[in-house]
């Protein structure tokens, strides 16, 4: 589908690869061609060794690790740069690969892609100087034998490999309940639904109790901080029927701002109005306020029944007082960006390649907005294009495994023996992705198309809730995924969720994995408990440089949790970022449900906090839940017939 707003520009595509490790010696390899690749390995020792190689027939031969030793003998000098003119039509990054003719990859690539995507075949040459980046010595310790592959693109950004390696290490969090990513524990039985999403339902209009899910706060763009608008606090939100999954509107909530109580939110209502339609639904995003105290939201617009997921935007005039807030009018709603098929996957190469029947999973969602030297930019879920497209051949990738030889042959045997972890593979092209606005803020377009900031090809299709966080003239960026969308096998299917943080100097890369691994939050509970979490999105606080604060939404929809049990606010927590700004620690601090801002120094809401104990409803279950009735949290007709009879009989007497 085309918008008259989505007037979209792209650049062309050179590269240049680097890899950072802490496993071997710094080498540097850089294969000049026509389709050339640059390869760069760092690590903690001293030693800087560089070989260059020239095929005036363009092909690559490091087809294995004999190959490229004779490589490396054949010329070497001591710490110094190699420079080398690169001109690629493609972003992977090419190591232990089979000796293939220039452009083959290409060929592979258009063969895996959809009937209309082309594969952007720019042959603009770029001088590069590549060059071994040092990793910080405390963040180093941690790495082990972990790779992490960038991707240096002619646009000016740098790409960011997601790999089996990262999201092993979140699995391995969750297994250990390691304490540095683990969400705190709450104490279940005190957990309440949101009293503010009893209300009138954006489809039926009439009063439900509805659960609410992705939240995010009215942010100013420039530092991340949760604005204070006219003294109010305001959140927009998810939220629907609990029996109706296709009921997902976006409502705005309001309190005080600093206010915490739970009890205190106010509901304005479903933004866009009533009678909404099942088939036009909107999913998450973020908003700013404009220079003419206008909000910009941005959101995804979600059409059904194919799930159909693009960028938007809508200017809202505001009406407040001090004791209320609305919103006065939606002005210049439309789609900003639909994908442009050569850095980002469109739904017509989606739904061209197989869509679902396939396995494949598409996401073009969760813009988020920020604005860095007066520029604005939105980040946003998507799957890679054709530059950097899913393929079949994924599982025999080694660039996507990031760890050591030994590590990423099990990791390829234990996918291909798995049929439904190597069709994920097969399809698996997740991406955080960033385009440029215009200036108009009130009715922007995009001005320009980037390359995407991470790329997660052949181990996720799913890296959700972008959020880049400004803090300490660093860039954060952090975005949710679960294991269960992606190649890497869990200890228990359902506990399965994290956060992913990365950090760079600059907002457009390369980002660098907090903690060795990226692993940053992990998730302990199974998805139908009262207080599992998800959708996490970190904020900075105010007057702290070294804290971000941490929402979610407690207990799936459709209530999973029990009978009553909506989706909620969830506790809110902290995260702690090291004095080098590399590493990243969960705080035991458990702040009150649907908390946004923090003073800095307050303690825990002590009836919130919980243990592996508390963390599970200790209320037992009596009465009907869901036409069946139990007695002390037993199934009654889990005992003889005759009892469960008799018990049922009795007690239907005693509540009628």
């Amino acid at each position: 589908m085309t918008s008259e707003h989505a007037d979209a520009t792209t650049t062309s595509s050179a590269t240049e690869s680097s890899i950072s490790s802490t496993e071997s010696d710094d080498n540097k390899v850089d294969t000049s061609n026509t389709d050339a690749v640059t390869v760069t390995t760092s690590s903690d020792d001293s030693n800087s060794n560089s070989a260059e190689t020239s095929n005036s027939d363009a092909k690559v031969t490091s087809n294995n690790t004999a190959q490229k030793d004779e490589a490396i003998k054949a010329e070497t000098t001591n710490n110094q740069d190699t420079t080398s003119t690169t001109a690629v039509a493609e972003t992977k990054t090419a190591v232990n690969t089979s000796e293939s003719e220039s452009g083959s990859n290409n060929e592979q690539l258009a063969e895996t892609a959809t009937d209309n995507a082309k594969v952007n075949d720019a042959s603009s040459q770029k001088q590069s100087t590549p060059s071994v980046e040092k990793l910080d010595d405390s963040v180093s310790k941690d790495l082990n034998s972990k790779t992490t592959v960038v991707t240096k693109n002619a646009d000016g950004t740098s790409t960011t490999n997601m790999t089996y390696a990262n999201l092993k290490d979140v699995a391995d969090n969750i297994a250990s309940l390691n304490p540095d990513t683990s969400v705190p524990y709450f104490n279940a039985d005190a957990i309440k639904n949101l009293p503010a999403m009893t209300t009138a339902d954006a489809q039926t209009g009439q009063i439900q109790d509805l659960d609410v899910w992705d939240s995010w706060a009215l942010q100013d763009a420039k530092t991340g901080a949760v604005a204070n608008y006219h003294g109010y606090n305001i959140v927009f939100a998810l939220a629907g029927y609990p029996k109706e999954d296709n009921d997902q509107h976006i409502y705005m909530l309001y309190t005080k701002y600093g206010d915490t109580a739970l009890n205190n939110w106010k509901n304005a209502g479903p933004v866009f109005g009533f009678n909404a339609k099942w088939n036009e639904q909107q999913w998450s995003g973020s908003a700013t306020v404009n220079d003419d105290d206008s909000i910009q939201l941005f959101y995804t617009k979600t059409d059904q029944p194919m799930t159909v997921q693009r960028l938007a935007t809508a200017n809202l005039s505001m009406s407040y007082d001090d004791l209320e807030l609305n919103v006065a009018k939606v002005n210049n709603d439309y789609v900003i960006f639909e994908g442009d098929g050569e850095n980002y996957q469109t739904f017509e190469q989606w739904d061209k390649g197989g869509n679902y029947a396939t396995g494949d999973n598409f996401t073009l969602r969760d813009p988020h907005v920020i604005e860095v030297n007066g520029e604005r930019y939105l980040a946003f879920e998507a799957n890679t294009g054709t530059n950097n497209y899913q393929s079949d051949d994924a599982v025999n990738d080694d660039t996507y495994y990031g760890g050591t030889e030994e590590f990423n042959q099990q990791a390829k045997v234990d996918t291909l023996q798995n049929p439904d972890k190597l069709k994920l593979s097969k399809k698996a092209n997740g991406a955080i992705g960033l385009i440029k606005l215009t200036k108009d803020q009130n009715n922007p377009t995009v001005a320009q198309v980037y390359s995407p900031l991470l790329a997660a090809n052949g181990i996720t299709d799913e890296i959700e809730r972008a959020n880049i966080v400004p803090l300490n003239g660093k860039f954060y960026l952090f975005t949710d995924t679960r294991l269960s969308k992606s190649v890497v096998p869990t200890a228990d299917f359902n506990i399965n969720v994290g956060v992913m943080g990365y950090v760079s100097d600059s907002l457009f890369g390369p980002y660098t994995p907090l903690n060795g691994s990226g692993s940053v939050v992990t998730g302990m509970q199974l998805f139908t408990s009262r207080t599992g979490t998800y959708s996490y999105y970190a904020v900075p606080v105010e007057g702290r440089s070294d804290l971000l604060l941490v929402t979610s939404y407690m207990s799936n929809r459709n209530e999973k949790a029990g009978t009553g049990m909506n989706a909620t606010f969830a506790p809110s927590f902290l995260i702690q970022i090291s004095a080098d700004g590399m590493s990243t620690k969960v705080l035991d601090t458990v702040l009150a449900q649907g908390t946004w801002t923090y003073d800095g120094k307050s303690a825990s809401v002590e009836e919130l906090v919980g243990n592996k104990a508390t963390s599970e409803l200790t209320d037992m279950k009596i009465g009907w839940v869901d036409n069946k009735f139990y007695v002390d949290n037993e199934l009654a007709m889990a005992m003889s017939t005759t009892i469960s009879i008799l018990v049922i009989i009795c007690l239907k007497m005693v509540f009628a």
